[in-house]
């Protein structure tokens, strides 16, 4: 079984959607966006983003919808963790970050806000794909995923 961000639906191939990811930006305390509920992209507009280089399909998508920002790319997590905790730079996180130990512990301090985006680009589903064959061996994991997952 593997994590996809699309279905796959052949004769030999089947996903299964099992939760919604969900982009938010992690905001300093005193900008004027951190007194929201929520954000949008055009909202985020020419602002400078810290980002770890391999976010998958968020790396687009974020960079189309907003195509003025600026993005301090990180290859290694330490320095994105330096940086997050030096600097007030806005970076970006999702639901599922709280499964990363690294990002509970330390990247989230009381002078960040942590925003929703509205837009429907900032929500992916997320499946899992599979085997037919393996339906019975992967269905209790997929149960378990889907009955964990973070809002």
């Amino acid at each position: 079984m593997v994590l996809t961000n699309q279905p796959l639906d052949t004769p030999l191939i089947t996903s299964q959607s099992i939760g919604i990811e969900r982009l938010a930006v992690n905001l300093n305390q005193f900008m004027y966006q951190a007194n929201q509920a929520t954000v949008s992209f055009a909202e985020l507009q020419g602002l400078n983003f810290i980002v770890l280089r391999d976010i998958g399909p968020w790396r687009d998508i974020i960079q189309q919808a907003i195509p003025n920002a600026q993005f301090f790319y990180q290859e290694q997590r330490a320095a994105l963790l330096a940086l997050t905790k030096s600097a007030n730079l806005p970076f970006f996180t999702t639901n599922l970050s709280i499964f990363d130990p690294t990002f509970t512990t330390n990247q989230v301090t009381e002078q960040r806000i942590c925003l929703p985006i509205n837009d429907v680009a900032a929500q992916m589903t997320v499946y899992a794909t599979y085997l037919r064959t393996e339906k019975t061996r992967v269905q209790p994991l997929i149960t378990q995923l889907s009955t964990h997952w973070p809002n």
